[in-house]
């Protein structure tokens, strides 16, 4: 039977899991496919023009995130599915998940760091720029 407790063992997330209902599979596959099509909308999106440069810079930043951790997911879903052994194991989607956060802590730091310095860069650099010839 599950338990919530069971997440802090370890011998949960190093044990060989027990065959996997097909609706939760269904399901799983599902969320992943939905992170790939996000990853490519954001991706079309990074290239239109009507959005400035800083919002196109982290749609693509997004759109890598879900491509790639879309991508490993898949990879991980592929060995759970086919009960390979050691590649089947529960501690990869938490190696995943941990990829996933810090991933989009990086992608944060930009949009509420980076982004706003190099915003008012830019217009110091443009009210200069409109006293020169």
């Amino acid at each position: 039977m599950y338990s919530i407790k069971n997440i802090f063992n370890l011998r949960y997330w190093f044990s060989e899991p027990p065959y996997q209902n097909p609706a939760a599979m269904k399901t799983i596959l599902i969320f992943f496919v939905l992170m790939l099509a996000a990853g490519v909308v954001l991706a079309v999106l990074s290239n239109k023009e009507k959005f400035n440069q800083y919002a196109r810079r982290l749609f693509a930043k997004i759109a890598s995130l879900l491509g790639w951790m879309g991508m490993a997911a898949f990879i991980l879903f592929f060995f759970r599915y086919e009960a390979t052994p050691f590649l089947a194991r529960r501690f990869w989607y938490a190696f995943w998940f941990i990829g996933l956060i810090v991933w989009i802590v990086y992608i944060l730091r930009y949009w509420y760091k980076e982004a706003p310095q190099k915003r008012q860069a830019q217009a110091e650099k443009d009210r200069l720029k409109k006293y020169l010839p």
